[in-house]
């Protein structure tokens, strides 16, 4: 037996269905996919995105820094070769850092680069409140504050490295102060809130951002199994119908059992509803022609349709009289297509004697051809097959009925199904080929013999529909009339 695909094992190395699903998303919230494999496949997923923060970051974040000698000359003119030290020196290695972030090596050390740097640049900062005195010293925890957020709002590293450096910084300038002593206890009590309400806040930003990228990657993997087992699941059935559309081909005529006899048939998709027969006598001269149209289209149609194959298979003498056989399909037919419904007409043409016997179930009429005339044959109105037992219908006053008419010599009999007369033209779908040009497009191929005269009326129709593509299946049969 063929394993589910729920449990098939894909390229990513993560599982489709439900479960499997759910324990993605989990693992989103929990900052660890499964296995090294599947955290390597996130983290290089990652990068890109992360990559385009951490330059913008350090363009902006250089420049501020750098920026900022001309407070620490302000503030601190005494350091002021200490200021030129730390920034200038904080700022070669974030150039030379951006320098690299260019060379496909960067990507296996872009976050410890990123940790390392905004931890020296923003210790940086803290020296000068060890080594500074007075006011500004007091106010440089701000500059400290100011790097903890760029850590966290524009690098973008992921949350435990976020959080670690975060932390490193804030008790670098906390535990040093408090064991020194040399800022006020109240003083020191507030800039220590300020740093620690920064590292949580900004532990905040980095959970979330890494949620939101672990959460979207997993979407990502999720959406991409999903495609994989639609591609898998639409190839299956594509095979499926092309093997349906070889069955169908198997189960319609070969070949016409007589020169004076042509069928065309265009099945809207790969398979189609409609169907035909031909059915053969003693008497050469006799042909049964059967077409029918069922309800729907696709495979569900193409099923009743090969039912109906095998139905007048095995009709035996029934074929032998319309309304009987009509009868006998729609007895079979009622009990197992439910509302798909059936049109057909049966007519066994005899050129000997030039004439028709016909019985019908609500089926579009057939049309006779002579000359320039064109004439819909007479048909008592009718039911579809299916919908009724026969039992049902006689005691409606509808039972199936036999007509016999005779046909002119050198005339055209032509039986169709409505995807001929209601094809639509695309450009304005209002218009019908019935009422706009099949009628002269007959008249026009009247004297042509049976074979070119089908392939110029579904000639014309494409004409007319502007498109080789219908919205239902073309099928027709043609009878010359000796």
């Amino acid at each position: 037996m063929k394993k589910s695909s729920n449990n098939r094992k894909h390229s990513t190395g993560l599982f489709s269905g439900n479960y499997e699903t759910d324990r993605i998303y989990r693992k989103s919230r929990d900052f660890a996919f499964p296995g090294k494999k599947h955290e390597k496949i996130f983290r290089d997923h990652y990068y890109p995105e992360t990559l385009l923060y951490a330059r913008f970051a350090t363009i902006i974040g250089l420049s501020l820094y750098l920026l900022n000698i001309f407070n620490d000359v302000t503030m601190f003119p005494e350091l002021k070769s200490v200021s030129l030290v730390i920034r200038i020196g904080c700022s070669v290695g974030a150039m030379a850092m951006f320098a690299f972030s260019f060379r496909p090596a960067f990507r296996r050390v872009h976050e410890w680069m990123l940790f390392s740097i905004s931890i020296v640049a923003s210790c940086g900062i803290v020296l000068f409140t060890y080594l500074g005195s007075g006011v500004p010293a007091l106010l440089y925890h701000s500059g400290v504050m100011l790097c903890m957020m760029f850590l966290f709002a524009f690098l973008r590293i992921r949350f435990v490295l976020a959080t670690l450096s975060g932390w490193i910084i804030a008790l670098s300038y906390i535990v040093p102060h408090a064991l020194i002593g040399d800022i006020g206890r109240m003083e020191l009590m507030h800039n220590s809130m300020n740093l620690v309400g920064i590292v949580i806040v900004g532990m905040s930003i980095a959970y979330m951002n890494e949620y939101a990228a672990r959460y979207s990657f997993a979407q990502t993997l999720v959406i991409e199994e999903k495609n994989r087992d639609l591609k898998e699941r639409n190839a299956r059935m594509e095979q499926d119908l092309e093997l349906a559309k070889a069955i169908q081909e198997q189960y319609l005529p070969k070949s016409s059992p007589s020169p004076h006899i042509c069928a065309h048939y265009m099945p809207m998709e790969k398979i189609g509803g409609d169907f035909y027969e031909f059915i053969t006598f003693d008497d050469e001269e006799r042909t049964g022609i059967f077409i029918s149209d069922v309800a729907g289209h696709g495979v569900p149609a193409a099923l009743i349709a090969s039912m109906l194959k095998i139905t007048i298979a095995s009709s035996g003498a029934l074929k032998m009289e319309p309304a009987s056989l009509m009868v006998h399909i729609n007895d079979i037919m009622c009990r197992h297509v439910n509302s798909n419904f059936i049109t057909c007409i049966y007519c066994i043409v005899d050129r000997a004697s030039r004439t028709v016997t016909y019985s019908m179930a609500g089926h579009s009429h057939p049309i006779l051809i002579n000359g320039s005339s064109v004439d819909m044959l007479p048909t008592p109105r009718s039911i579809p097959l299916g919908l009724f037992s026969s039992a049902e219908l006689t005691g409606m006053g509808k039972g199936f009925s036999t007509t016999s008419i005779g046909l002119p010599a050198g005339s055209k009999l032509l039986l169709y199904t409505d995807g001929l007369t209601e094809a639509r033209r695309l450009s304005d779908p209002d218009r019908l080929f019935e009422y706009c040009e099949m009628y002269d497009a007959i008249k026009r191929l009247a004297h042509l013999p049976c074979r070119d005269f089908t392939r110029g009326l579904y000639e014309s129709l494409v004409d007319f529909r502007g498109s080789s593509s219908f919205e239902d299946d073309i099928c027709m049969v043609c009878v010359d009339i000796a």
